[in-house]
């Protein structure tokens, strides 16, 4: 029998709110019971977003991000800091309940799990992903132009397509439950879409980093058709089906705490 997930229409609000959204998500699913999330959504205006042990002035230039009306907030998963710009970004929440783990199978398992359904949903969109099995990182580009930067490496679980990296993902693990949101890059990176600080060496970045996004696996911003690939790859891959979930929620009253908590958690936090 397939499990039913609920599934939230598409979102489209600041990146403090979507951060505060996925942690609401996360909670309620690490509460006692059986509960899964799917969702995608976009972030308007554009912003960067921070790994949740990063340093804010090691990976962002907050002037920068002023002048080109960015916001910047940090994640509740690790991981390198990204623009969300051109992109379509996915978020995934499950009480562990939800999963069968053979004896001695990691909880991590249920990353791997997400992450072969949304290959086989990039495969009914007509591409052929790669999913990478290695724990350790390979670099996109060289590894000394990373500095921090999600779209630099290519960590375990990600998916690459024709080499270049399609989907950066990062997953929180609770006591009852696990998050997993990442991004899937529609567009290549615009000439001026540089937030690090001068003093990540922007030059090495932007000829390799930069250049080696020059060209991406999707030509134009299929976002709907997109999503929709995807939520078959994973009722396939994961046996489900899917219940819509018609809450408010970015202008419910936990959503707010939240999103206050995420936009001062950039000062509070590691800088």
């Amino acid at each position: 029998m397939a499990e039913t997930w609920d599934h939230i229409p598409p979102i489209v609000a600041d990146a403090a709110t979507q951060m505060a959204i996925d942690a609401e998500l996360a909670d309620l699913c690490n509460r006692p019971g059986r509960r899964a999330f799917l969702r995608f959504y976009s972030m308007s205006p554009p912003a960067v977003t921070i790994g949740r042990n990063q340093r804010w002035r090691t990976v962002v230039d907050p002037d920068r991000c002023r002048q080109n009306g960015w916001d910047w907030v940090r994640r509740p998963t690790g991981g390198g800091a990204l623009l969300h710009h051109r992109e379509l970004n996915y978020a995934v929440a499950a009480s562990h309940e939800m999963f069968v783990f053979l004896p001695g199978e990691a909880r991590s398992s249920i990353f791997h799990r997400v992450a072969q359904g949304l290959a086989a949903g990039l495969v009914r969109a007509g591409f052929h992903p790669t999913l990478n099995n290695v724990r350790k990182n390979r670099a996109v580009g060289r590894p000394a132009s990373a500095h921090g930067l999600c779209g630099a490496a290519l960590t375990r679980f990600e998916i690459s397509i024709d080499g270049l990296k399609a989907v950066a993902a990062a997953q929180w693990n609770l006591s009852r439950a696990s998050l997993q949101h990442g991004t899937i890059y529609l567009q290549a990176p615009g000439a001026d879409d540089r937030f690090w600080p001068d003093c990540a060496d922007p030059t090495s970045i932007r000829q390799e980093w930069w250049a080696c996004h020059d060209r991406l696996p999707f030509p134009h911003d299929p976002r709907l058709a997109l999503a929709n690939a995807l939520m078959a790859g994973l009722a396939e891959e994961l046996n489900l089906a899917w219940h819509p979930n018609s809450h408010d929620w970015v202008r419910s009253s936990e959503i707010a705490a939240r999103k206050e908590q995420w936009l001062t958690g950039r000062w509070h936090e590691k800088r």
